[in-house]
């Protein structure tokens, strides 16, 4: 009987370990960087293979066009076109490395629908013209989350605040992560915020991690391609690492979550 209970005790134990360490926050890049011209960054392909990966969520850029059409895009230029100042109908003939054409936002969400779990995190990213046009953004992608019934499975990170606030009356069922570091933890949580997603250096200096999880946040830290600096951020018990490489992170975890307890 001494020997049943003892192996009970260990079992019990190897199982809050295992616990404590299941981290499910992996957070696909761009959707991932995976050095293959077949799946550049912020294509359907790369948010098919961070579907594969199994990542918790795909982050992905968002920019409206001059039409107000959201498109799936990191800079705010591409083959001399400045998406603000172009319609769609002609930023839609530009093709990816892979020839894929620019996708919209439209089709990002129908993609990731086909998985039953994955998260699609947007980055909805600054105006160049001005910030009633951040809002303006906000408006457009709530109408396409609306449209596809997707808000369950759609979080959204933006370091404008007023498209945040917009996201937040239009949709409040998404999850919200604020980039930025000049609201406290206690205003975040006040108005509804869920997390903050910041570079994980600005932790250090600019914002205190442990006043955002003692009001209820979420902490998120980019962009974590070292694999010393994820077990690190995994010792501050971050919520979410956005990594350009999710495969390095999963294969991490694998034995990182059965070390002994930190």
């Amino acid at each position: 009987m001494k020997h049943i209970q003892l192996l009970l005790i260990a079992c019990i134990i190897g199982m809050q370990a295992f616990a404590q360490f299941n981290f499910n926050g992996i957070v696909a890049h761009r959707c991932g960087i995976y050095n293959d011209p077949a799946k550049p960054e912020n294509s359907i392909a790369a948010l098919q293979e961070a579907m594969k990966l199994d990542c918790y969520a795909a982050e992905m850029d968002v920019h409206l066009t001059r039409d107000h059409v959201p498109i799936v895009l990191h800079d705010h230029d591409i083959e001399g076109l400045d998406v603000e100042k172009t319609d769609f109908k002609d930023l839609g003939k530009v093709r990816l490395s892979n020839g894929e054409l620019i996708p919209t936002l439209d089709q990002f969400i129908k993609a990731t629908l086909q998985h039953p779990r994955i998260k699609l995190w947007l980055d909805l990213k600054r105006s160049r013209v001005s910030k009633a046009r951040d809002v303006l953004l906000a408006e457009f992608v709530a109408d396409v989350i609306d449209a596809n019934h997707a808000a369950g499975r759609m979080e959204a990170i933006t370091p404008s605040f007023d498209a945040l606030m917009k996201l937040k009356m239009r949709v409040p069922a998404m999850k919200l992560h604020y980039i930025g570091t000049d609201k406290t933890p206690e205003t975040l949580r006040y108005l509804g915020i869920d997390g903050v997603n910041l570079q994980y250096q600005r932790y250090e200096k600019e914002y205190n991690r442990n006043e955002a999880r003692e009001q209820g946040l979420l902490v998120g830290a980019y962009v974590i391609d070292d694999p010393a600096e994820m077990k690190h951020q995994l010792d501050l018990g971050v919520s979410f690492i956005t990594t350009n490489k999710p495969a390095l992170l999963k294969e991490l975890l694998k034995t990182y979550k059965n070390s002994p307890a930190k």
